[in-house]
């Protein structure tokens, strides 16, 4: 028999939160195209949907910056409560709504936070409502499923604590501060559905940022330190509409004893690559598990720890980026696709455990039984957009994975995506594990998340939806 534990205690409200309430949505009427009619890929009957020829994009903004005295994420023991003195620039939300006229859709929203659990039992909405709420809002709009709603965050250790593993002990996330969360991302993503669509051709290509990140205690060889990008350009006149930026490492340039909320070095990205191109950047963290600093961050500009350095980390991100822009190539593929499934896997994470079961935090619904404790429900999922493969991972994935997963692609680029749709903490590759010979992932890594089965747990849930080698090109008869 196993029962259903989910930790449920009173709780407190916050006050009204700092960050805008309205979405700014990003349009250009010059530009605009007539409204779609884009139903969800999973509606489209028996024989698929017809061959996308155009594609669309619409773009939104949002202040997600969190009142001062919000307990901020990522940096000690549970029940921390490392709380905020002030914004040091704003927290964002970035919605990229992504349609075609094969009535294919897709929605990706990156977010400046810590991180944020799909599921925070019955203490208030978790990512997982988050998304259905989307769902519902813009069902009158373009329709979407849950799954082609993702949800990235970019883990910044200087942002709000959204799993709860810092609150005071025995105490959830504040409802008021999830139930504005909720609001934000719903809002966002409405206010990109409300913006004009713009018809977009995609353009795609990786370099590498060598030197700026390392694996802690040199556990292992296995680093990714390639730089992906997408860039979303107008068909009228190739002006940019958005850039996506894909890259592996721990926004910690900020360290442990600031108390001012901030996005880390993704401020200069944004900032930067926002100068350079005048259009919206959305950051999706890659597979950085153990992997921080690299000896060519000591060259920076800026003292250790300070504001100036995180600004010139992002800066230098940035200037990689917008070099290889003119080298991107262009694609003429519109396809949108999403393959996604649930699955329950071990938690065997020492300090996940210990948290849940001596600090009553995070909240969170378990399966326990007499085999152990289990994590139900999470989602594993891999988008298409036109030339680029996303392989999205529910954690921090190890490098390890990500380079099995490159090599398992087939279209121009491949984005290994961590921290999307949920934040259950290091998902190790078993190989990495088994040749770390300094005891780092042992004594961390593997401790801090599901533990050693959650890795396979996760990989064998993104083998098992079939897009390996090039297998989405040529999909199995349905029934």
């Amino acid at each position: 028999m196993r029962a259903i534990s989910s930790l449920v205690l009173a709780f407190g409200l916050v006050a009204s939160c700092s960050g805008g309430t309205d979405a700014t949505p990003i349009d250009d009427a010059l530009d605009a195209v007539a409204p779609l009619d884009t139903g969800a890929d999973a509606e489209l009957g028996d024989n698929g949907p017809s061959t996308p020829t155009r594609l669309y994009l619409r773009v939104a903004e949002q202040d997600i910056s969190p009142p001062v005295g919000t307990v901020l994420g990522g940096y000690g023991p549970p029940g921390g409560t490392r709380k905020a003195t002030a914004i040091h620039d704003p927290l964002m939300a970035t919605a990229a709504l992504f349609t075609n006229d094969a009535g294919q859709a897709f929605l990706v929203i990156g977010t400046d936070l810590q991180g944020y659990f799909a599921d925070l039992g019955e203490t208030g909405p978790g990512l997982r409502a988050v998304r259905e709420a989307i769902v519902q809002a813009l069902a009158g709009t373009v329709p979407l499923t849950p799954e082609q709603v993702l949800v990235t965050m970019s883990h910044s250790h200087s942002a709000t604590d959204m799993i709860g593993f810092w609150q005071k002990k025995n105490t959830p996330i504040p409802r008021a501060l999830l139930d504005q969360h909720q609001a934000w991302l719903v809002g966002v993503a409405t206010a990109a559905a409300a913006a004009v669509p713009v018809e977009v051709r995609l353009a795609s290509g990786s370099t590498r940022l060598e030197g700026y990140t390392a694996r802690d205690q040199a556990c292992s060889p296995e680093l990714d330190d390639t730089v992906g990008v997408l860039q979303a350009r107008r068909v009228s006149d190739q002006s940019p509409v958005l850039t996506v930026v894909n890259y592996a490492k721990h926004p910690t340039m900020m360290p442990v004893g600031n108390r001012q909320a901030t996005a880390d070095f993704v401020v200069g990205l944004r900032a930067e690559v926002t100068n350079a191109t005048s259009a919206p950047v959305v950051y999706l963290q890659g597979f950085e598990a153990a992997v921080h600093d690299g000896p060519k961050v000591e060259e920076l500009p800026g003292a250790p720890g300070s504001f100036e350095r995180a600004y010139a980390m992002g800066k230098t991100l940035a200037d990689t980026v917008v070099a290889l822009l003119p080298s991107l190539t262009e694609s003429a593929d519109v396809g949108l696709e999403t393959r996604s499934t649930a699955v329950d896997c071990p938690m065997t994470g020492e300090l996940l455990l210990t948290a849940f079961e001596k600090f009553g935090v995070p909240f969170r619904t378990l399966i326990k039984d007499e085999t152990g404790t289990t994590v139900p429900g999470i989602e594993v999922s891999w988008h298409r957009v036109g030339p680029a493969e996303l392989m999205v991972f529910p954690g921090e994935g190890s490098p390890g994975f990500a380079r099995k997963l490159r090599e398992r692609v087939t279209s121009p680029l491949a984005l290994p995506v961590s921290q999307g749709n949920d934040s259950l903490g290091y998902l190790v590759d078993p190989d990495e594990a088994a040749a770390d010979t300094t005891g780092q992932l042992a004594s961390n890594e593997l401790k801090m998340g599901l533990g050693l089965g959650g890795g396979p747990c996760v990989w064998d849930a993104m083998t098992s939806l079939g897009w390996f080698d090039g297998a989405w090109e040529n999909p199995a008869p349905r029934r």
